[in-house]
C-alpha cells in the first residue's frame, strides 16, 4: 500500500496453502512520514482448528444480493435461472 492515512485501519490477508501445519513467523515494516521512523511489527500465524462461520454467511448474502438486484434489473437472469 502506497499510503495509509492517519487512524486509517488496514488488513491483511494471509492465504495458507492446504495442508499448513505448524506456525509461521512474519514481519510487516512501514516509515511514519511525519515521524521518519522506521516501525516492524512481527506476528506468529500459528495453525488452529478455527472456523469463520460468518465468512461464508457473508458470501452467501452477496450471492444473493446479486442475485435478487439481477431479478429486479432483468438482467441476463431469465436464460440463467429459474424465476417464481
Amino acid at each position: 500500500m502506497p499510503c495509509i492515512m492517519k487512524n486509517e485501519a488496514v488488513n491483511i490477508f494471509v492465504l495458507l496453502k492446504q495442508g499448513f501445519t505448524g506456525a509461521a513467523r512474519f514481519a510487516v515494516t512501514y516509515k511514519d512520514s511525519a515521524t521518519k521512523e522506521t516501525h516492524r511489527a512481527e506476528m506468529l500465524l500459528e495453525e488452529k482448528a478455527t472456523v469463520y462461520p460468518y465468512v461464508e454467511k457473508m458470501a452467501q448474502h452477496r450471492k444473493l444480493t446479486l442475485l435478487c438486484d439481477a431479478i429486479r434489473n432483468k438482467t441476463r437472469v431469465a436464460s440463467d435461472a429459474l424465476l417464481g
